[in-house]
């Protein structure tokens, strides 16, 4: 099938980066959740932005690819490589960023940071990023926490985007990050957000103001 993403670079993408539970089809050439990403990036064109939490890095890639094509920016990815059954709060995370190759995102403006996310915070602490994306801690006080940490590093008009949050799917990674995504906007009216139903669920939000 040709479509627009139906290329040999979206395939070694799929192939290479574990792209799971994002609404991606590699035969169809369909990015799903990723291509969203993909779009917001390549319209508001950040010098920096953030992905928290990856299995393998499917999306911090297309994340990269974006700002790559753009011609500027980078993206900071942050991964506090848990192992499931070994490591609290892991949320079925393998471990795989802690024996991770130096150049997992060979030829992408990906600066990989092995750390939870408030660790990477407390020594960043001058980040300002034009578009967020977490799929971390999936607890409700975790997925709140990382809202947070990240909102407050958000100018105006950025997005912080958010993975897991159809919690209509019962599924029981959902439940946490649909509730914090609700309390979170609840506290912030000003908020404008969209949210997509489509399983695992995808929560946008952007931020007002002057």
């Amino acid at each position: 099938m040709k479509t627009l993403f139906n290329t040999d670079e979206l395939r070694r993408i799929f192939g290479k980066y574990l792209a799971t539970h994002h609404q991606q089809d590699a035969d169809t050439g369909s990015l799903g959740f990723a291509g969203i990403h993909y779009a917001f990036l390549r319209v508001l064109k950040p010098m920096r932005a953030l992905a928290v939490g990856s299995a393998k890095g499917f999306i911090p890639a297309v994340m990269g690819k974006a700002l790559a094509d753009n011609g500027v920016g980078a993206l900071d990815f942050v991964d506090a490589g848990y192992k499931e059954g070994v490591d609290a709060n892991a949320w079925s995370g393998q471990g795989f960023w802690r024996d991770k190759p130096d150049d997992w995102f060979e030829g992408l403006p990906v600066r990989t940071f092995v750390m939870t996310f408030e660790e990477f915070c407390a020594e960043a602490k001058s980040a300002i990023w034009g578009y967020a994306y977490i799929d971390s801690d999936h607890s409700r006080e975790g997925t709140s926490r990382h809202m947070t940490l990240a909102w407050n590093r958000l100018p105006a008009g950025a997005i912080l985007s958010l993975h897991d949050t159809d919690a209509a799917s019962g599924h029981p990674s959902t439940q946490g990050p649909h509730a914090a995504v609700k309390e979170f906007l609840e506290a912030v009216p000003s908020a404008s957000a969209v949210a997509l139903s489509a399983f695992p669920g995808l929560t946008l939000i952007q931020k007002q103001g002057a």
